[in-house]
């Protein structure tokens, strides 16, 4: 039996905007500086940890290249990663959230008062307006910059294997132009070498191709 979904708890401790957060337990404890508000839960339901889907799209455009069959499943998939780069008005820079907003406010006869997002614009107003902003304290707010290894370059790696897809190469080229935004902005540039893992670019880029259905 399928209990009813509830609100998550990064949904609830970083967007709530109440005087109480809900510690680990559910006891509620006194805020004294209150949270950088995440989400406009006067729509948003939940949020979920997208991270995984990148790899998802990474693994899957590796087999590709390797010539198992998963065309079908890339190209269901890739918009996950395309639409959060090229939709006009999404900052890119919010790919490199932890968790996204993934259900709405719904009022019946949707199931359990709650329904899907259908679309990156919709999503967007799941967001507080901070996080709409794209900017932190006035500065492009990429988390764990400087590193490596961080949730962008993680959802840049899941793109840079679908740029061949619908709206594909606009969103590549919204994600590294943010980039250079944010290193001009800070002085300071993504350390590829300390994890060469997430240095992917498009293989025709680098003089290859991408299997083709007539040419694998």
């Amino acid at each position: 039996m399928r209990s009813a979904p509830r609100p998550s708890a990064q949904l609830e401790m970083a967007g709530a905007g109440t005087d109480l957060l809900l510690a680990d337990g559910g006891q509620e404890q006194p805020v004294t500086t209150p949270p950088t508000r995440y989400y406009n839960t006067d729509i948003a339901y939940s949020a979920n940890a997208h991270w995984m889907t990148m790899f998802c799209i990474a693994a899957l455009g590796r087999g590709r290249e390797l010539g198992f069959p998963v065309d079908a499943l890339l190209a269901w998939v890739a918009p996950h990663v395309i639409g959060q780069f090229g939709t006009p008005g999404y900052p890119p820079q919010l790919a490199g959230q932890y968790v996204v907003p993934d259900l709405k406010k719904a009022a019946a006869p949707a199931l359990y008062g709650a329904a899907w997002f259908a679309s990156w614009d919709e999503a967007f107003t799941g967001w507080s307006a901070q996080k709409q902003s794209g900017r932190l304290d006035g500065q492009i707010e990429i988390g764990y910059w400087g590193m490596g290894t961080n949730y962008y370059n993680e959802a840049r790696t899941a793109l840079s294997f679908v740029v061949d897809q619908p709206n594909g190469e606009t969103a590549w080229v919204s994600c590294e132009d943010t980039i250079a935004a944010k290193t001009l902005e800070s002085g300071i540039p993504i350390p590829w070498a300390d994890d060469p893992t997430w240095s992917c670019v498009p293989l025709r880029y680098c003089g290859g191709s991408r299997p083709q259905a007539d040419n694998p």
